[in-house]
């Protein structure tokens, strides 16, 4: 009971009205303002190999990955997750 205490106490006001109980990890958002497409490219290319990389390695080919939008952009197919 005291650790559910204690998730509930994270949780924000604008999530509890929505129905939110626990938080359970810490909020962040890393936005980044792209200012132009090079910007944009480098971080799609990021986004799109990093399942592949270090110590997810969820893929062989970044584009395979099913909750990527990576064959969209680099074979033009689209997934449920892109419409």
């Amino acid at each position: 009971h005291e650790i559910l205490k204690e998730l509930s106490e994270g949780v924000e006001q604008k999530e509890s009205v929505k129905g939110k109980l626990h938080q359970i990890f810490r909020l962040s958002f890393d936005a980044r303002l792209c200012y132009n497409e090079q910007m944009i490219e480098q971080k799609l290319d990021y986004i799109h190999h990093n399942p592949v990389k270090g110590k997810w390695s969820l893929v062989e080919d970044f584009a395979s990955y099913s909750h990527s939008s990576a064959a969209f952009y680099e074979l033009d197919e689209k997934n449920e997750f892109v419409v």
